[in-house]
């Protein structure tokens, strides 16, 4: 077959070259995020950017931040009122501009305006696609969906520095998982962990940033077999919007330990497709005599590991 008839197969065809398709996106923001943690640096290390703390980006003051920090404050301890006219002025930039995003921004600011570019001249039949957040919509909550392009938290710092605006809340997950980590908490218990009958609440989302992720029992122990019911927090898109409905429930039949997928059920079944975002219970039929487990918010799987 010619690449033309090829081509012309493409899902995404629409008369002319095709346009990147969600597994492509997804490997292209991927290794932005990674990259800008490698820029970053991890707390507790001395080497790599850092930056200035943020509410929703990782802030480290450590690595070449805060060395520009240490020189602005030994500047301003000199004496000399003319030393420290001559040299603020170029110590102040310095610091503005050893920030893991501006930089990541200055280098990976081309790339990105040009795969927005790219998805506006190529858009899917009958869809409008303006930026990037535009087309992951489409992947995530439109017809290219479900939660096909779904990007990791770090895409809200970058997206931001990038467009000038906030990404769409249903274009991001965020991740957790029982011992996981992100942006210095550690998620002792996932969502909630239920050990005998005693539960406990675990990590709650932020569902005014994102979406959560997908809904799993990690099983540490179990004796006996029966059903477990998972009561939470569920996040989905109908209708033109997302809903977050509390009180949503899944289940998932447990017999041996692992981790498995939650499915909608019990009293209040969490809507199709939806993801989890936090716990408030999680109970077992009478055919378990022993059990401890962990709800978690798993990410998109076959997805690049980005910290």
């Amino acid at each position: 077959m010619g690449i033309m008839a090829r081509l012309h197969t493409h899902p995404l065809f629409n008369g002319h070259m095709p346009i990147a398709t969600a597994a492509d996106v997804n490997v292209f923001i991927d290794n932005l995020c990674q990259m800008y943690f490698r820029q970053l640096g991890l707390t507790g290390e001395n080497y790599g950017t850092g930056g200035a703390a943020g509410t929703y980006s990782p802030g480290m003051s450590v690595g070449a931040y805060s060395s520009a920090l240490a020189l602005q404050t030994a500047l301003l301890a000199t004496v000399d009122p003319d030393v420290v006219g001559a040299l603020q002025g170029g110590v102040t930039n310095m610091v503005k501009s050893t920030n893991a995003l501006s930089i990541m921004i200055a280098e990976a600011g081309t790339f990105l305006n040009n795969l927005k570019v790219h998805l506006r001249s190529l858009p899917p039949a009958g869809v409008t696609i303006n930026s990037i957040d535009d087309y992951l919509t489409y992947l995530n909550v439109g017809a290219g969906g479900p939660w096909s392009a779904l990007q990791h938290p770090a895409w809200y710092a970058i997206y931001q520095a990038f467009a000038n605006v906030l990404p769409s809340t249903y274009n991001l997950y965020f991740p957790v998982l029982q011992g996981g980590s992100y942006l210095g908490t550690t998620y002792t218990v996932g969502l909630g962990e239920l050990s005998g009958s005693t539960f406990t609440a675990g990590f709650a989302v932020d569902t005014t940033k994102y979406s959560g992720g997908f809904p799993y029992l990690n099983v540490a122990s179990v004796t006996g077999s029966d059903l477990v019911t998972v009561t939470g927090t569920s996040v989905s898109y109908s209708g033109g919007a997302l809903h977050i409905t509390t009180g949503s429930t899944w289940t998932v039949t447990i017999s041996a330990t692992g981790t498995d997928l939650l499915v909608p059920g019990g009293t209040q079944p969490a809507p199709a497709n939806s993801l989890i975002a936090a716990v408030t219970n999680i109970t077992h039929g009478s055919g378990i005599s022993a059990i401890t487990c962990y709800a978690e918010a798993h990410p998109p799987t076959s997805r690049l590991a980005v910290p």
